[in-house]
């Protein structure tokens, strides 16, 4: 989990450095909870408070609902449906 944080840490500080050039990026997490436990996985959700724009991945229903808020998309059968 460590390795994941740093990573984590490491585009959360790259997307405050664009924003504060005036760029605003769209953070790309991919299997966003793998190798964290729930403690962790808010502090990382923490480290994005300020992003503008999130699209994370991830394959277990309950991590959405550690968001305040969000929009879900699934993928299934072929097909992308949102809630």
């Amino acid at each position: 989990g460590e390795k994941k944080m740093v990573g984590m840490l490491l585009c959360a500080a790259r997307g405050r450095v664009l924003s504060q050039a005036g760029r605003e990026p769209i953070v790309l997490l991919d299997d966003v909870d793998a190798e964290l436990d729930s403690e962790r996985l808010r502090a990382a959700w923490n480290l994005f408070a300020s992003a503008p724009q999130i699209v994370a991945t991830t394959c277990h229903n309950s991590v959405p609902e550690t968001l305040p808020e969000v929009q879900v998309w699934q993928l299934g059968s072929g097909s992308l449906h949102g809630s």
